[in-house]
């Protein structure tokens, strides 16, 4: 397998014992890439589905007990 990164003018043959290192190295990376990918995917939609409601007022909101202290 040749070796590429950006910056680096020589690519070589990166040993398989290090390239495997690197590959297990990235996994839990690339796991927590896909769950925040699926997150936003559904924080997306969630708010696709609800901001027109609101917006409209077919969703109120304004008996809820928010505590919105610390979010401006």
């Amino acid at each position: 397998m040749v070796f590429w990164a950006p910056g680096i003018r020589c690519c070589g043959k990166l040993p398989s014992r290090r390239l495997n290192l690197g590959v297990e190295h990235a996994k839990p990376m690339l796991a927590e890439i896909e769950v925040l990918t699926l997150k936003n995917t559904n924080l997306r939609e969630t708010r696709n589905l609800l901001l027109p409601k609101l917006i409209s007022g077919e969703v109120d909101v304004s008996d809820l007990n928010i505590d919105t202290e610390g979010l401006e």
